[in-house]
């Protein structure tokens, strides 16, 4: 598959893309389910309007975690990471995961109705990960958590 990184504004992906089904968060949630594929958060710009390819995501944070895009004084303060109380730190815009082996991981993620998508590199940029999962389900964080744990530190 071709690289491809995208800001379609407002136009329908033609591209192979997976599948979204949500409740759309109603707050008494019936038995139906949507698909909410074609829901487009370009409301929000960049945050929810650029598609990429994994391979594209994964050579952007590794080029970015590796200092390869900023100056040294912006990279220090991208890399300055404050607790969130959660299972990461964060940055100026970037996610800072301490895994169980010790393995640290750079990247984002976002969510919308029916996709969560996440990036990670490690420090060396030399092993990356994109995934996406249906977020709409998850009850806490561990099992999203747990994908980075099975890719960063398995043996």
């Amino acid at each position: 598959m071709a690289h491809r990184t995208d800001i379609p504004r407002y136009q329908r992906n033609t591209t192979p893309h997976p599948i979204g089904y949500s409740e759309l968060y109603a707050a008494n949630p019936g038995p139906e389910i949507y698909d909410a594929t074609e829901y487009n958060p370009a409301w929000s710009g960049a945050t929810g309007e650029v598609i990429s390819a994994e391979g594209d995501l994964n050579r952007f944070y590794s080029a970015l975690v590796k200092g390869s895009l900023l100056p040294p004084a912006q990279q220090k303060e991208l890399l300055t990471t404050v607790e969130t109380g959660t299972f990461y730190r964060y940055g100026l815009g970037v996610i800072v995961r301490t895994l169980t082996c010790g393995v640290k991981v750079y990247g984002h993620d976002g969510i919308v109705w029916g996709s969560l998508t996440s990036a990670a590199t490690t420090a060396d940029g030399r092993h990356s990960l994109t995934f996406q999962i249906n977020g709409d389900w998850l009850e806490d964080g561990q099992l999203y958590q747990d994908v980075f744990e099975a890719e960063f530190c398995a043996k």
